[in-house]
């Protein structure tokens, strides 16, 4: 893989990438409660999409490879028949030239579409809000009555007005 493209493109656009890092590192830091489950979720969705693409590249060359071996041109010895070219770019995958056959790309679509349902379904976005603290300033515990709990269990076994 030549790299020569991608430290050109830096080092023409480095001036905005470092607004940029200006810009978003302090805010970032100040909205972290919010902004980092964010990016956490985004790279696990990301991280499940490539995996994904990757089983699709792979599945995808199978097929082609058994297509190839499997067909009847090795038991007759037809010359000018060619293997399948299906294949699934792996690195530009938004290359839509490199999909054959085409359908591939939408398969690989759908396949993204349930990957962000299902993260969405099973794993939900949460923020984090905090622990009550457990001591004060100076080193002693802090009692605020009974545990949780025990504060559930008072709930439930408290008598219920009767009219």
């Amino acid at each position: 893989m030549d790299l020569q493209p991608i430290i050109e493109h830096f080092q023409t656009n480095a001036m905005i990438y470092i607004l940029a890092a200006v810009v978003l590192i302090p805010t970032i830091f100040f909205t972290r409660k919010y902004s980092l489950p964010i990016i956490q979720y985004t790279l696990e969705i990301i991280i499940y999409s490539a995996g994904m693409h990757l089983v699709v590249g792979a599945v995808v060359r199978l097929f082609a490879w058994f297509k190839d071996q499997s067909s009847m041109k090795r038991a007759f010895d037809i010359q000018g028949e060619t293997a399948p070219d299906w294949t699934t770019p792996l690195v530009q995958f938004w290359n839509t030239e490199g999909y054959s056959p085409e359908w591939v790309l939408y398969v690989e679509i759908v396949f993204a579409i349930l990957i962000i349902i299902g993260v969405w379904r099973y794993r939900p976005l949460r923020f984090n809000h905090g622990r009550d603290r457990r001591y004060d300033d100076k080193g002693k515990a802090i009692n605020k009555g009974s545990s949780r709990m025990n504060q559930r269990r008072s709930r439930l076994n408290r008598p219920r007005n009767r009219r």
